[in-house]
């Protein structure tokens, strides 16, 4: 409804990381946290350590902040910190991965 507004509709045009940003938080923010919410109350999924969901959610929102802080920041720093927290995101996947699977994924035992 917001993009109906010309400058809105402009400036998706031109700045393509705001389009980008917008389907990340949709698609990524969104569905796949409601997936994950469901599937842990419906006990698809056993129980969770947490601090895979906090790596999880915080490369998700650390990623959301590095993409719409372009004008703030080099490209080069966002790079850098897009790299960084999609590292966070897939260690937060792998470890509810692990969890789940049985397995261990402790870096410190």
């Amino acid at each position: 409804l917001i993009s109906a507004h010309p400058f809105i509709a402009a400036l998706a045009d031109e700045v393509r990381i705001y389009t980008i940003a917008y389907l990340h938080l949709v698609l990524i923010g969104m569905v796949s946290c409601f997936l994950l919410a469901w599937y842990m109350e419906k006990r698809y999924i056993g129980s969770v350590k947490y601090y895979y969901l906090i790596l999880l959610i915080s490369g998700f929102v650390g990623s959301e902040f590095s993409m719409i802080s372009l004008g703030l920041l080099s490209a080069e720093t966002i790079q850098v910190a897009l790299i960084v927290t999609s590292f966070l995101m897939v260690s937060g996947i792998g470890g509810l991965l692990a969890n789940h699977l049985g397995g261990s994924f402790e870096l410190n035992e």
